[in-house]
């Protein structure tokens, strides 16, 4: 899968030098940057397993925030939606979705597309 990721990151308008890769036994790590449409960048981490599954994480800084209140709204958000989990890591606020579709490049695209369009909407919470 992570070969036919390669072959068709145009998709995502995305540019091959634009990637990092790293390695190891198990897994294959890649990482970029998108901007939505309020100019804030997010860091997409892509892990490909060795048995043909991926994580997708979306990744935002966060600054000047409450954290008990963003871990409030993280739980509320966890609890609306299925096949994602928010979470919160070194003041990146992350949307974190599985994918086990058995070499599927086409489900891993439109799971990402999927992945962003609901951190695009729901990152808002937590800008003040």
């Amino acid at each position: 899968m992570l070969q036919e990721f390669y072959d068709n990151i145009e998709k995502l308008g995305i540019s091959r030098e634009a990637i990092q890769e790293e390695k190891d036994e198990e897994c294959t790590l890649l990482t970029f940057f998108v901007e939505n449409e309020q100019e804030i960048p997010y860091n997409i981490a892509l892990i490909f397993y060795q048995d043909e599954n991926a994580e997708i994480y979306i990744r935002s800084l966060l600054q000047n925030y409450d954290l008990l209140e963003t871990l409030k709204k993280i739980n509320t958000l966890n609890g609306e939606y299925c096949g994602v989990t928010f979470l919160l890591a070194n003041d990146m606020l992350t949307v974190k979705s599985y994918c086990k579709e058995n070499s599927d490049i086409e489900f891993l695209f439109l799971e990402l597309k999927q992945d962003l369009e609901i951190a695009q909407e729901e990152f808002k919470r937590f800008r003040y």
